[in-house]
């Protein structure tokens, strides 16, 4: 993966602004972690295994939204 530090100045700044709306979004393994172990110590083993079942689809709908984010982002920043 490339190094965005270290070409950050060379890079336009519509770049910059659609690259870091997308890398700090929730679309990683931490937030579904950070989910799942709310739930599991809130509600219990049933609902927790509900949401164990499904954390896939916590992880494409994360990425969905990042991606739209980042996709509005790009079409105001130039």
């Amino acid at each position: 993966m490339m190094d965005l530090k270290s070409n950050l100045k060379s890079l336009q700044p519509h770049t910059v602004a659609v690259a870091t709306t997308f890398l700090a979004s929730f679309a990683n393994f931490s937030t579904v972690g950070m989910i799942y172990g709310t739930y599991n110590s809130l509600f219990g083993g049933e609902k927790s295994a509900i949401i164990g079942k499904n954390v896939w689809k916590l992880l494409v709908s994360g990425m969905a939204v990042s991606l739209l984010s980042a996709m509005l982002v790009g079409l105001f920043v130039w």
